[in-house]
């Protein structure tokens, strides 16, 4: 079965959305058996309070944006990072209305949300803390994969893979706030600019034109 099927999935789809009509704080299992038009029983044999259901939406931002990855079979590691840089610059913005009407096809788009939203959760709750590190370390260490092999087979320059991997992520997660949180279109095309130099400066490529 696709982890995209079944009831935890539908609970799951249901939680990120009353998360995203009620926010953190007036989120409640309540609320979202109501999204889900289920009763509070049912969540409660899956999941122990909210807090444990809103952790395993973030399983699904690790399995879209970092397990997928690591399935994938290495390629051409230039492409492969220009195909990352394009997965975080797409040329869209996430607010609450693209949750709440989001179907599965549009997705990713909310997981963008989800990690934004509930990152904020992790300066003051050990376990959102925890995940978040979890989460972002391996995707830090996903893309110093990708340096080492590029360096390996001659693509880039010899370069700190952790040093330049932990660089390239630092603009990704400007670019994620961005997304989220403002409105500032212009923003996005400069921060990929600046990636842009950045990988040209540290690896000497050009992925403007990865062909």
């Amino acid at each position: 079965m696709s982890h995209r099927e079944g009831t935890e999935w539908r609970i799951r789809v249901a939680a990120i959305r009353a998360l995203a009509k009620h926010g953190y704080a007036d989120l409640s299992i309540k609320r979202i058996g109501e999204e889900l038009g289920q009763s509070s029983s049912l969540l409660y044999h899956y999941f122990d309070d909210k807090d444990d259901l809103l952790l395993s939406t973030l399983d699904l931002v690790e399995e879209e944006f970092v397990d997928q990855r690591g399935r994938d079979e290495p390629s051409n590691p230039k492409e492969d990072l220009a195909d990352l840089i394009d997965a975080f610059f797409d040329p869209f913005s996430v607010t609450t209305d693209d949750v709440t009407t989001a179907d599965e096809i549009e997705f990713d788009v909310v997981l963008v949300y989800v990690y934004a939203e509930l990152w904020a959760q992790a300066t003051r709750d050990e376990r959102y803390r925890a995940k978040i590190t979890e989460l972002e370390t391996r995707f830090v260490d996903e893309i110093t994969r990708t340096l080492e092999r590029g360096i390996e087979e001659g693509q880039f320059r010899e370069t700190p893979p952790t040093k330049t991997a932990e660089h390239i992520f630092a603009l990704f997660l400007h670019e994620l706030h961005t997304k989220t949180a403002v409105d500032r279109d212009e923003a996005t095309e400069m921060t990929r600019t600046n990636l842009y130099d950045l990988t040209e400066r540290e690896l000497s490529v050009d992925l403007r034109n990865p062909e």
